[in-house]
């Protein structure tokens, strides 16, 4: 199996007067960064799509077809190369005045992907700098889709697969415990544009051995510091070629004891000085907690894990907690003492 992305994903939030001024805003955006030529829209979104007139102005085909489209509905921009772009209607609890319009950009990961997709991210990251340079751009997560990876949690902010993230420091102290764990967390670059910043991380990496040994360390240092309940975990799937990186790391937790009419299992932690639980123990007792169940079949309803001392606990507690285990650290008179969340 190929693990190349089969499309790269934008999803953010572009502001602007009205729509006839967003969509005209993102169309400029996309021919700074040399990304695809438009060919034609559709409105509402989904419909037989309408040719964009080659040679024509773009502020005139954008104000025809936001027209024909009404005003309640969405507009899908179609390129060349098979990309496409969503704009939908912003929703009224936006925090941004004036209200920020969802952008949904999918582009087509090119069949020469060694110099094709590595040139759509840095197309990618571009175009967000286009609009972050006007304030247009609130927010956004430029993304992988397709195989490869898909053994990562996802964070707040920076989403599950990303390579390029553009944000405000706001947004990240709602989701971070401290904003300097977002921050300093090991992006390759940071570029701040008035009220957002742009990050990006991976940015040379094609396949997804590369991609997560690139990414790993620094998704899990960043659902270490998200807020309580905020990281979303799936049961990974990784694929053979990435089960060295994902499983790589001497393991800190041990399973220690079954007690039958609690049907509760502990295990044991230590976190030697530089190390943390690794990624892949967590996504062992996230199964245990979903599978409620032993490998043998004995009934599982708790798990508790019990670390060497309070601040390993606290270093380590939030991706545990958040999947459903309870924490607990050894007192000085030999107890065992519950974590908070």
């Amino acid at each position: 199996m190929s693990l190349v992305p089969t499309y790269l994903t934008l999803k953010g939030g572009v502001s602007g007067a009205d729509r006839v001024d967003v969509v005209r805003a993102c169309v400029e955006a996309f021919g700074v960064a040399d990304l695809p030529r438009p060919l034609g829209w559709a409105a509402p979104a989904g419909t037989p799509a309408q040719s964009w007139p080659q040679g024509s102005d773009p502020a005139s085909v954008i104000e025809h077809a936001l027209l024909s489209a009404g005003e309640g509905q969405s507009l899908q921009i179609e390129f060349e190369e098979e990309a496409f772009a969503t704009l939908h209607r912003p929703g009224t609890a936006s925090s941004v005045d004036p209200p920020a319009w969802a952008l949904s950009l999918n582009l087509r990961v090119p069949r020469d992907p060694a110099t094709g997709l590595l040139r759509l991210i840095q197309c990618s990251a571009e175009f967000c700098r286009a609009l972050a340079r006007e304030r247009r751009l609130v927010h956004a997560v430029l993304s992988r889709e397709g195989p490869g990876a898909e053994c990562l949690p996802e964070v707040p902010v920076a989403g599950f697969r990303s390579h390029a993230v553009v944000t405000s420091r706001e947004a990240v102290a709602r989701a971070y415990v401290s904003e300097s764990s977002f921050w300093e967390s090991g992006w390759e670059s940071y570029e701040q544009f008035e009220d957002v910043a742009l990050v990006l991380r991976a940015c040379h990496t094609v396949n997804g051995p590369e991609y997560l040994a690139a990414v790993q360390d620094q998704q899990w240092t960043l659902a270490r510091a998200a807020r309580p309940g905020l990281t979303r975990y799936d049961l990974p799937r990784p694929q053979p070629a990435e089960k060295r990186t994902y499983r790589s790391g001497e393991p800190c937790l041990e399973v220690v004891g079954y007690l039958p009419d609690e049907r509760l299992v502990e295990l044991s932690a230590y976190v030697p000085d530089g190390a943390h639980v690794r990624g892949w123990e967590i996504f062992n007792v996230l199964a245990l907690v979903a599978e409620g169940r032993l490998d043998d079949g004995r009934p599982v309803d708790l798990v508790r894990v019990v670390f060497f001392d309070r601040a390993m606990a606290e270093a380590e507690k939030r991706p545990l907690l958040d999947i459903g285990a309870r924490v607990y650290y050894q007192g000085d008179s030999g107890d065992i003492i519950k974590v908070s969340a």
